[in-house]
């Protein structure tokens, strides 16, 4: 029984070392993803450099009523500035997590290589402990008695005489084996540096998400200022009505031809009804509700302006569904990146559109299949006609916008 002690207490010790080393091995730096967050951080600096100029510039005409149209031009620098430190951010921050995801996805393939090894070293102490005593039954070593009586076996193996009475081979496998355990006790130290240089790089992540999420209140703020000056250079009550007659005929050329789209696109697909998915999950606020404001009619409601800033959130698929149209760049009627969703037909035998508006980013196809919920057809944004970040939607039944919510396609919170 001692001497069974004695062997799981070393097949202990050099599981424990052997796990340590594994996880070195599966955290080793990866230089190529370096070099790349490296050039972002490079094109993140020369924004800065150009933010402090542009603050320079806004400082210096903002108290001059005269230069407010230059003020006003200058907040807009500022915010595509802005907005392009903002996607370098998140592009930095998501490979950084991708690097580690992959470092732990590392760190489990070994445990599992270190958990095959692990049963043949327990094979091996198991044969070489049944060959031991099948020595001392044969007389062939009268010092097996001290051995009985001694905690660590090969510590007692390397220290004493008795190793000069083994078979060769033994006397190899002895010296290896503690050669190894010399060997994982100085990786094991290298393995605790290890772990805290990659604390300090999640550490650093963190950092990162702080600046982003400052960079986009700093967004809101700007388009907010913007919003100001703005209205005070557009006192005038004819050019304002000008400007919403344009926006109107805007709205209604893009609306004849969605409704165009919708009546040429075959719907053959079923929706099972009942409400849809909030398309933005981390932002519930709605800024703007469906009917008619500025004297045209809003088509949809606007989700913006909660506790955090929507500029750069994920929005996902209403419903599952096809997509059917996604434009990827400029205007798009004042509408901006937006999407649009086909559903397929309810029980009434109508088809049931969704449409997505103001993206900073598209990340579908034309004749993708989207799950409800859960696939990302792009990020929030400003492009297109807006006042300030945030995401339009709109359901579409037959080719024409209804209310999403007294029509029961989206509860608010």
């Amino acid at each position: 029984m001692q001497r069974t002690r004695c062997a799981l207490r070393i097949i202990s010790l050099v599981m424990v070392l052997v796990l340590a080393v594994g996880g070195l091995m599966a955290v080793s730096p990866m230089p190529t993803e370096a070099a790349t967050v490296k050039e972002l951080q490079d094109k993140l600096a020369k924004l800065e450099k150009e933010e402090k100029a542009l603050k320079e510039k806004l400082a210096a005409s903002k108290g001059d009523v005269a230069k407010q149209q230059q003020y006003a031009d200058s907040i807009k620098e500022k915010i595509r500035n802005s907005e392009a430190q903002i996607e370098l951010l998140r592009q930095q921050i998501q490979l950084l997590t991708d690097q580690m995801d992959e470092k732990a996805a590392q760190i489990n393939a070994r445990e599992a290589e270190i958990s095959a090894a692990q049963k043949g070293i327990e094979d091996q102490l198991a044969l070489f402990g049944e060959r031991l005593r099948v020595i001392a039954q044969s007389g062939n070593l009268s010092a097996l008695q001290m051995l009985f009586d001694t905690e660590n076996y090969v510590e007692y193996l390397l220290k004493e005489s008795v190793v000069e009475r083994i078979a060769a081979n033994d006397q190899r496998m002895i010296d290896e084996l503690n050669a190894e355990i010399e060997r994982l006790n100085q990786e094991k130290a290298a393995l605790n540096e290890e772990k805290s240089l990659l604390e300090e790089e999640r550490r650093g992540v963190e950092d990162l998400k702080a600046v982003a999420d400052a960079k986009k209140k700093e967004l809101d703020d700007l388009y907010a200022e913007s919003n100001r000056v703005l209205a005070e250079l557009q006192k005038s009550v004819d050019a304002v009505n000008a400007a919403l007659k344009q926006k109107q005929r805007e709205e209604e050329a893009l609306d004849k031809e969605i409704k165009k789209l919708l009546a040429a696109t075959n719907s053959t697909g079923k929706y099972s009804g009942g409400t849809m998915h909030w398309p933005v999950p981390t932002v519930r606020n709605i800024s703007s509700y469906y009917g008619y404001r500025w004297g045209s009619l809003h088509r949809g409601i606007d989700i913006a302006n909660g506790s955090i800033p929507i500029y750069g959130q994920n929005i996902v698929a209403a419903a599952d569904g096809t997509v059917i149209f996604a434009n990827t760049s400029g205007w798009g009627g004042g509408y901006g990146l937006y999407v649009m969703v086909d559903h397929g037909r309810d029980s009434s035998g109508r088809q049931i559109v969704t449409l997505y508006a103001h993206m900073s980013a598209v990340s579908v196809r034309v004749g993708q299949k989207v799950t409800g919920g859960a696939t990302v057809i792009g990020r929030a944004g400003s492009s297109g006609n807006v006042t300030g970040p945030h995401l339009h939607f709109e359901v579409r039944v037959n080719g024409s916008a209804v209310d999403p919510l007294a029509h029961g396609y989206l509860k608010a919170s």
